[in-house]
């Protein structure tokens, strides 16, 4: 198989005992619907939208290079968190929510992509 950047760097970071807990916990109830594809070959792929906070700020080392801080970085998932659990949970989504989905997926793309 190919190297997996995304897999390598999962085995490198610190995540809370909770976090690991909810990742076995999704794989194995996946393993029960065998039906269903499996979501991917990462636990990064079993995390909640909002985990990526803790992800980053647990591995503020990785990341201090990227985001001007850890605020910022969390202030934008924190707002795309909130948009995507109204789509999520089939609610609508007016003009301001896509003008917030849209202005944060900009800026943290401009800021990823200038490193």
């Amino acid at each position: 198989p190919a190297f997996n950047i995304l897999s390598y760097f999962f085995t490198k970071v610190t995540l809370s005992k909770e976090i690991r807990q909810n990742i076995e916990s999704r794989k194995t109830q996946e393993s029960k619907h065998s039906w269903v594809r499996v979501r991917g070959d990462s636990d990064i792929y079993y995390l909640d939208f909002i985990d990526l906070v803790y992800l980053i700020k647990n591995n503020w080392e990785y990341f201090k290079t990227i985001f001007p801080d850890q605020a910022w970085i969390q202030v934008k998932i924190d707002e795309l968190y909130r948009c995507r659990c109204l789509i999520a949970h089939n609610s609508d989504i007016g003009e301001h929510e896509i003008s917030i989905i849209k202005t944060n997926f900009k800026s943290i793309l401009l800021q990823i992509s200038r490193k």
